[in-house]
């Protein structure tokens, strides 16, 4: 089931996370960029991403079995 499809996905998933992250991480070290920007980017990918896995599970549907 969902199990599954994020077993097959995890390489997916973990870059959406790491690119997030180091996105945090950029703008957190670097004075020059706003932390705040950035999160707000961030947040404002995370619907946009979850959406493409939604989109992804209905192109592929052999990959859950519900």
């Amino acid at each position: 089931m969902i199990r599954t499809y994020v077993g097959e996905r995890k390489s997916w998933i973990s870059f959406f996370i790491v690119y997030h992250l180091l996105l945090i991480l950029g703008a957190y070290i670097d004075a020059a960029i706003p932390l705040q920007p950035v999160l707000y980017m961030v947040f404002l990918s995370l619907p946009f991403s979850s959406c493409l896995f939604l989109l992804d599970t209905r192109r592929k549907p052999d990959s859950i079995n519900v």
